[in-house]
């Protein structure tokens, strides 16, 4: 994927996590006070783990590696 599409991605992504984060937490409660706290609380934790599972079931991301670093000089000592 091209570096330009992929910033636009994670950046549209970004936006609709804040978007719809506080459209669920006002969702939590009036559902809470009808199917009960603990049910709400246990389909949460379930959902991240499914989701969790879901991303780690694509080959690609289990394939991801991170870039060896360019030699170079070692970093300077900080300055007093």
């Amino acid at each position: 994927m091209p570096p330009e599409v992929l910033a636009r991605i994670t950046s549209l992504t970004g936006v609709g996590a804040f978007a719809l984060g506080p459209v669920g937490l006002a969702a939590a409660g009036p559902l809470a006070a009808v199917t009960g706290v603990t049910t709400v609380l246990a389909f949460g934790a379930v959902w991240q783990l499914v989701a969790g599972a879901v991303v780690l079931a694509v080959p690609d991301v289990r394939r991801l590696t991170t870039p060896a670093r360019a030699a170079g000089p070692p970093a300077a000592a900080p300055v007093e």
